[in-house]
């Protein structure tokens, strides 16, 4: 499900694009090696408990680049939950 958010948060830049990508754990280190800007590495923003926002059962992965005018970039992508290693289920 694709649409629009807004988000309103003191000291945030002016604006900000924000891209869905197939992939940010792929694209980011493309970009970095490309000697693309990031701002702020990959992280996982947000859990899907439900379908509000995006696909149940789905970590928001998201990381911010600088383009070569000096806008700030959103990137993002959604996956099944991340399995920390030598970590246990329960």
């Amino acid at each position: 499900m694709l649409g629009v958010r807004l988000l309103l948060e003191r000291g945030a830049p002016s604006s900000v694009l924000y891209l869905a990508v197939e992939d940010v754990r792929v694209i980011i280190s493309i970009l970095q090696g490309r000697g693309v800007g990031v701002i702020a590495l990959l992280d996982v923003i947000f859990h899907h408990g439900d379908a509000a926002l995006g696909p149940a059962g789905t970590d928001e992965w998201m990381a911010f680049i600088r383009d070569s005018e000096g806008n700030t970039v959103g990137l993002v992508s959604r996956h099944p939950p991340a399995v920390v290693r030598g970590s246990a289920p329960g």
